[in-house]
């Protein structure tokens, strides 16, 4: 799959670079990062180290259009009679339920596919494979370092040398505790951010 990405947007003022990733087929997916350093190298490093995310998520939605097109028939007939409200007459109501509770790492949720017109839906568990669990497993361990990188530069204000704070060893153990989140045995489903302090002068 070759992936093609250009800058659409660019703001270090506010620590912003919108870049867009384009595929094949011509779709597009937008993300937002903040780069730690404005230099060439550095913002190519940081989007192309994003690439297997982006890979990852086309293929998902390939996967997914392929079983939409594998289950739509060639032919088929509806009841003119019975769908006349979304010809032209009042559309009724729908009713959907509240989520259950499920395990967003093992399980996803479907709503009912129910005939047109249908006033009530329900939701269904539906266990993800092997392939999927371990999908969004690398997704949601890619999306929590990146919020982890951004905690860490978030306090790399300390470390400048018009910045004098009383309290270093506490800010010092702090980052060292974002280093290890990826450690904790849970992670990236169970694990504990550490607890920012307070810049005390």
């Amino acid at each position: 799959m070759k992936i093609e990405w250009e800058i659409v947007n660019a703001e270090p003022d506010f620590e912003l670079l919108t870049v867009k990733f384009t595929n094949d087929s011509e779709q597009e997916l937008w993300h937002n990062f903040n780069p730690m350093l404005w230099t060439d190298e550095a913002i190519v490093a940081e989007v192309e180290g994003y690439g297997p995310y982006v890979v990852a998520f086309f293929e998902r939605v390939a996967a997914r259009e392929a079983d939409v097109a594998s289950s739509i028939s060639e032919s088929g007939s509806f009841d003119c009679e019975a769908q006349k409200f979304w010809l032209g007459g009042d559309i009724p109501d729908t009713v959907i339920p509240q989520e259950p509770e499920y395990d967003s790492y093992t399980q996803r949720l479907e709503l009912s596919d129910e005939e047109i017109g249908a006033t009530e839906h329900t939701w269904t568990v539906v266990d993800l494979t092997a392939d999927e669990q371990a999908e969004y497993m690398e997704l949601a361990e890619g999306s929590f370092r990146y919020q982890r990188d951004q905690m860490l530069f978030e306090s790399d204000f300390i470390h400048l040398p018009d910045v004098s704070v009383s309290n270093m060893d506490e800010w010092g153990s702090y980052r060292q505790a974002l280093r290890d989140v990826p450690a904790q045995s849970g992670f990236p489903k169970e694990f504990t951010w550490p607890a920012k302090p307070e810049a005390k002068k």
